[in-house]
């Protein structure tokens, strides 16, 4: 291989690792989550997510992951889908994730957006879920 193919090389592997990078800048929003009982087909909880920032089209979606170690749940946040095409009339952005069944116990709620975390304490009894905030910065966490 020549040293200008090896150049050529490295210039489209750079550009396009910059082109999915994750800005972890100023945070723009803060969030509301609403753990809502599921009425169908899988049973469990699903995680209602709203932004607090309204934007300027209705339907900006908040796309998420979620993963469950041990006690621990963890909800990424990983930023926001805008709407195409886009219909003028200012809006929060929402989303909803499928957390699951949680048995009865105690548990940890992550989560994380832009390099930032809040931690909530979880108490799932027979008659529902109780939060307590353990670190909180840009979320507040209920029950629906």
């Amino acid at each position: 291989m020549s040293p200008t193919s090896c150049y050529a090389l490295a210039i489209v592997l750079s550009t396009t690792a910059a082109g999915y990078s994750q800005d972890y800048g100023r945070r723009d929003t803060d969030f509301e989550i609403a753990m809502v009982r599921r009425t169908e087909f899988p049973p469990g909880y699903d995680a209602d997510m709203k932004s607090t920032t309204i934007y300027p089209c209705t339907g900006y979606d908040i796309r998420a992951g979620f993963s469950w170690m041990r006690d621990t749940l963890t909800i990424d946040i990983g930023g926001f889908r805008r709407p195409s095409p886009c219909v003028t009339l200012p809006a929060a952005a929402t989303g909803s994730i499928y957390i699951g069944d949680i048995g009865p116990g105690s548990f940890l709620l992550r989560i994380r957006y832009r390099g930032d975390e809040d931690i909530h304490r979880m108490s799932v009894t027979e008659t529902g879920i109780r939060f307590r905030s353990v670190r909180t910065d840009f979320t507040t966490v209920r029950l629906k």
